[in-house]
């Protein structure tokens, strides 16, 4: 009898140990420099700088990193000014994901299985061709004089097309 009622609490102790350790292990935490997105039963919902339960087997996820990110942008292709002149612009591009959640969500879309360097491939490509068109509305000296002028313009010309990439 007393055997028995031994094994009986040593089985229950086993059992709530394994419910402890799943629900431990179900738990995923993410840093504040990233965002998490998790997906499958319940749908799709983004978690940032915290942490939420997985339900192994049931949904699963991963992470997009929040950081911001810079790069050059040296365009392989001959801009021309407004007068025609062929010029040699160079830049550097700086992108971070917005820290909203339906941001994330739309970056998450585009870019969650790309590694850095596809998302800056996909991103410098949009920014050069913008880049390209600006200049081609510009002469020389108006790049030369107010630089300001065609940083504030690739700012409004790129923000829409980068906006939907999140």
């Amino acid at each position: 009898m007393m055997y028995s009622v031994l094994i009986m609490v040593v089985a229950i102790v086993v059992v709530v140990f394994i419910l402890l350790a799943s629900i431990v292990k179900a738990y995923k935490k993410v840093p504040p420099n990233e965002a998490m997105i998790v997906f499958g039963l319940g749908g799709k919902r983004v978690v940032q700088g915290g942490g939420t339960f997985v339900i192994p087997g049931f949904q699963s996820y991963k992470t997009i990193s929040m950081m911001l990110t810079s790069f050059d942008v040296k365009p392989d292709q001959p801009m021309f000014s407004l007068q025609g002149i062929r010029l040699k612009i160079e830049a550097v591009a700086q992108i971070k994901i917005q820290s909203d959640p339906i941001a994330i969500a739309t970056a998450s879309e585009q870019f969650l299985d790309h590694t850095m360097a596809e998302r800056e491939a996909m991103i410098l490509h949009s920014v050069e061709g913008h880049l390209r068109g600006l200049v081609g509305q510009l002469t020389v000296e108006s790049i030369l004089k107010n630089p300001d002028e065609l940083n504030s313009k690739m700012r409004e010309t790129c923000s829409e097309d980068l906006d939907k990439m999140g």
